[in-house]
């Protein structure tokens, strides 16, 4: 014999009088707390709704969705009526979930499709595919003249707990792919230039980013993957609306053909729910010319986002910045406004930094600065450059004798652009190279490429090495060889 915890209206009315304990219940009545007496209720019986395994669809046009049926419902408190909430989560353990309020209509439990879409949508998925939820149900007894509502079972009584496949609704779709044609690859569909994706599902992240080389003025348009796969640029093309600018706007089935005036490498970026669009500039790095390489061109600085470079570069008195090796069609110098953040070098701690533009003559460094390797930063948004002098360059890490704390030196070339040290470690230890025993320029990743952006590296076996460590161009790299 089951016994659940439910209130009699005896029980109830003495309760209220004899106890204090009162909190607000989901109804906005009191839930009152006192020592309820135990009724033995044979006949409460709460199944889940035989139509939850074929699973639900929130499309429903409006119509509630039953999740639970009331099969026996005997010796029921008189005055009371019965109310439930149904919780909804994405996993069995109901860590996280929300509670959907439930109508109770002829014995059945039913609820609003929309609360439980919106649900999934904020804070789930955006995607439309079918994905597992689990629900249970509380049920409450609910008596408004008496100010009172009392949960049957005690707090942690569910009812009808059930595994469902939940098909959600989507007003939109994102296809897995998209291309990009235009006057740049002769609107040819085989030379077509995909949009590049993260790993995740196109209704999460509708981001798509394709990169092209421009010459001049072009026009193009998007082509979906659906119509791609017919070999033609037919119907079902994106295009762009009749206020869009050339280089940001609004997306539009069927539309007109987008226009772009540029020269160089560049990027478009693609919002596939938000239906908008914007050009940048595509530059993967940007390569140094003055004084310290003989005007030649070095591979200096890299990027992750295409708006901010970062690397070692060589420098002495004057310098520029290209996108290319070569000063076309793409450079950047002095804006004019040689106004550098210090006159001198002498006495001045920490980077220097001043503007840059499209074109502009050459940088001058301030008077007295060193001739030799500098860690440069360029923002290509916000067109400001700095640079801070390398010192130091060293190794520090997990290995013995430094613990992430101390760091081992290591001694330049006369150029400065080749480091050498000895250190150290065992099999797995993890290790990284700084600047200046500071954290503003850090190199990781894999000896074969280290980056500003990357990963502790891992020693691959145990023993004393020379290191070397090599800063004159992209990519930056290191040796060991073993004592």
């Amino acid at each position: 014999m089951k016994k659940i915890l439910i209130y009699g209206a005896v029980a109830l009315s003495l309760a209220l009088t004899a106890c204090d304990e009162k909190n607000d219940g989901p109804w906005g009545v009191s839930q009152v707390n006192p020592q309820p007496e135990i009724y033995e209720v044979e006949g409460l019986k709460v199944a889940p709704a035989a139509s939850l395994e074929s699973g639900v669809n929130l499309n429903t046009d409006g119509q509630l969705i039953q999740v639970a049926s009331i099969e026996q419902n005997e010796k029921w408190p008189e005055g009371y009526d019965l109310q439930a909430i149904v919780q909804v989560s994405p996993s069995e353990d109901f860590s996280t979930y929300k509670e959907l309020y439930a109508t109770v209509t002829d014995n059945e439990i039913s609820v609003d499709p929309a609360v439980w879409q919106n649900y999934i949508r904020e804070e789930i998925t955006k995607s439309p595919a079918a994905l597992p939820m689990f629900i249970r149900t509380a049920l409450w007894g609910v008596d408004g003249t008496k100010d009172a509502t009392v949960r049957l079972g005690g707090p942690d009584v569910f009812f009808a707990p059930a595994a469902v496949v939940v098909t959600p609704v989507q007003s939109y779709t994102i296809e897995d792919k998209y291309y990009l044609v235009g006057d740049f690859n002769s609107w040819d569909l085989a030379s077509a230039v995909p949009f590049g994706h993260s790993t995740t599902n196109v209704y999460d992240d509708p981001t798509f980013t394709a990169n092209v080389q421009l010459s001049g003025k072009s026009q193009w348009l998007i082509v979906p993957e659906s119509v791609y796969l017919t070999n033609t640029l037919g119907t079902g093309t994106i295009g762009v609306t009749e206020a869009s600018e050339p280089m940001k706007g609004q997306l539009l089935a069927n539309g007109p053909k987008g226009d772009i005036d540029a020269t160089g490498p560049y990027r478009l970026i693609v919002n596939m729910e938000e239906m908008t669009y914007e050009w940048g500039q595509a530059i993967e790095y940007l390569y140094t010319s003055g004084n310290a390489n003989g005007w030649s061109f070095t591979k200096a600085l890299a990027t992750t986002d295409f708006e901010k470079y970062k690397g070692f570069t060589r420098l002495d008195t004057r310098f520029k910045l290209t996108a290319q090796e070569g000063w076309s069609p793409i450079s950047y110098g002095t804006d004019g406004n040689l106004g550098v953040n210090a006159a001198s070098w002498e006495g001045h701690e920490g980077p220097i930094s001043a503007n840059i533009a499209p074109g502009g003559g050459n940088v001058f460094l301030p008077a007295n600065s060193p001739v030799g390797l500098y860690w440069m930063d360029v923002n290509l948004s916000t067109l400001v450059w700095s640079v801070e002098y390398c010192n130091q360059m060293s190794i520090i890490g997990s290995f013995e004798g430094s613990g992430w704390s101390t760091d081992i030196d290591l001694t330049p070339s006369d150029d400065m652009n080749v480091w050498t040290g000895v250190v150290t470690l065992k099999e797995g230890d993890k290790f990284k190279f700084r600047m200046n025993h500071a954290w503003t320029a850090g190199l990781g990743g894999s000896i074969d490429e280290l980056t500003p952006w990357g990963g502790n590296v891992i020693a691959s076996e145990s023993g004393t090495f020379t290191v070397t460590l090599y800063l004159g161009q992209l990519p930056y790299y290191c040796s060991f060889a073993k004592h």
